[in-house]
């Protein structure tokens, strides 16, 4: 494949060169179109020096005056050569004289410009073809770092978000140590079942969302033995749903945050209401509470909390969605005061993507 490429993209210049002969010495298509083929064949051949030429004297940023004068000098001697190697090549062939003198004086001048030229044309084609690798090597490396640069962003958050999840589990089981004791052991037993599933995490960020829906449900029966009644949830996920493929902790940290700042500080509790579907190849989770909402701004899409370490959740995962979808993921937190709010979170699923459900 190669080979065929390198000859056709000689061809057009023997067949230039082939009508040059016609045109200048008056010769026969065949005798024409043979010095052709073995003028263009010579400078093929040389061609390969001029490669390794151009890859020793590199393009230089700043062009100069000695680079055009060494190119100068190494076009002569490349002209020189195909002139002497194809006239020898061609009196093999032939049997007739290296050199005949009946040929005009200024048809050996444009011979010596015609080497000049495929000279600089391979030269041009030369550089081109190495800039245009270089330019690939350069993407390729910028590709890597930046792989490398948000494995260490998802490795930094996951960090995070481990010890953040620990810290209000803890906090959760603490406050039920003062008012129910056998209720606090059983929490306890239930974190250790929970703590698997976030320890696990750690080697594999992505999982599906039957596998997160399952520690959500864990997260949340922790959370009733503390809160009781007050804590009421509804879920609504398409069978389709549970086999896509989400970050982990994306639907416990939303859970979390409906808990924290619309259930346990109300005397009444409040009702939580989960639901996920797939729409167009987009995975849609919403988790929907019936607090007091709050009003949104620009600089703090979360409401304020004194609750400790609470009020990292959402601007983790957050960062998450940015680091692992760019712009194709997205969370968005719609809420209003006296109305509750609803968290939204976007994750692409391509449909050859998708795995079944994990158990």
């Amino acid at each position: 494949m190669v080979l065929a490429r390198v000859v056709l993209a000689w061809l057009p210049l023997a067949g230039l060169w082939t009508l040059i002969i016609l045109s200048v010495e008056g010769a026969t298509l065949v005798s024409a179109a043979r010095f052709g083929f073995i003028s263009i064949g010579t400078a093929a051949i040389l061609s390969y020096g001029v490669w390794h030429l151009t890859g020793r004297y590199e393009w230089p940023d700043h062009v100069s005056a000695g680079f055009y004068l060494a190119h100068a000098g190494f076009a002569a001697l490349f002209a020189v050569s195909w002139m002497v190697i194809g006239m020898t090549a061609n009196s093999l062939v032939t049997g007739l004289p290296i050199f005949r003198w009946h040929l005009s004086v200024s048809f050996t001048f444009w011979r010596f410009l015609m080497g000049l030229f495929l000279y600089g044309l391979i030269a041009g084609v030369s550089y081109s073809m190495r800039t245009r690798v270089q330019l690939r090597q350069q993407e390729t490396a910028t590709l890597e770092a930046q792989a490398l640069a948000a494995e260490a962003k998802l490795e930094s958050l996951r960090a995070q978000l481990n010890p953040h999840f620990l810290f209000n589990a803890l906090h959760s089981v603490s406050e039920l140590m003062h008012t129910d004791v056998a209720g606090a052991e059983r929490s306890i037993e239930d974190l250790a079942g929970l703590l698997r599933y976030s320890l696990g995490a750690d080697s594999e960020d992505i999982v599906s969302l039957a596998q997160e829906w399952e520690f959500v449900e864990g997260y949340l029966s922790l959370e009733r033995l503390r809160l009781g009644q007050r804590l009421r949830f509804e879920s609504h996920l398409d069978q389709e749903a549970l086999a896509a493929r989400i970050p982990s902790f994306t639907v416990q940290v939303l859970v979390e945050n409906s808990i924290r700042h619309a259930i346990a500080p109300r005397p009444e509790g409040g009702r939580i209401r989960v639901s996920a579907k797939i729409e167009d190849e987009v995975l849609q989770i919403e988790v929907e509470d019936d607090g007091p909402g709050f009003e949104a701004r620009a600089d703090s899409p979360t409401p304020s909390s004194s609750d400790g370490d609470s009020g990292r959740g959402l601007p983790l995962l957050r960062q998450r969605l940015d680091a692992i979808y760019a712009l194709a993921g997205d969370l968005d937190i719609d809420s209003q005061p006296g109305r509750g709010t609803t968290a939204t979170v976007r994750v692409p699923q391509p449909r050859h993507r998708r795995d079944h459900r994990s158990t």
